[in-house]
């Protein structure tokens, strides 16, 4: 594995997309992945990085989400804007995690990004 951009086939990127629209469907909530090799900082500081970045704290209903891959190094994080999280249960990111992170442990990059 070597580039992020080989790391999935088109119809990976296909289900990844359409899982994303279909969560969208259900919700006002703006969602993106953000996938990198990477990460040699503390996993949430870089996810809250990149969220910044993005301008995910700048949705017009403070609802973005966010869902931080670093492929290379096994880390993933969510990170949910305070409208989002007003409206989900307290360990709803954690449960979302740990899902994550058995998809991890197969190498299953693209099932980590479209599970429910």
């Amino acid at each position: 594995m070597s580039k992020v951009s080989n790391l999935f086939t088109a119809g990976q990127k296909e289900s990844i997309v359409a899982a994303v629209r279909s969560a969208e469907q259900g919700t006002s909530a703006e969602i993106r992945v953000h996938i990198e090799n990477r990460c040699k900082d503390d996993v949430m500081d870089r996810a809250v990085d990149v969220f910044s970045k993005l301008g995910m704290n700048r949705t017009a209903q403070c609802n973005g989400i966010l869902i931080y891959l670093a492929v290379k190094d096994h880390k993933a994080a969510i990170i949910g804007d305070v409208n989002v999280n007003r409206y989900v249960r307290h360990d709803f990111w954690l449960e979302c995690y740990a899902a994550m992170k058995r998809h991890f442990a197969d190498e299953d990059f693209s099932g980590a990004c479209v599970q429910r």
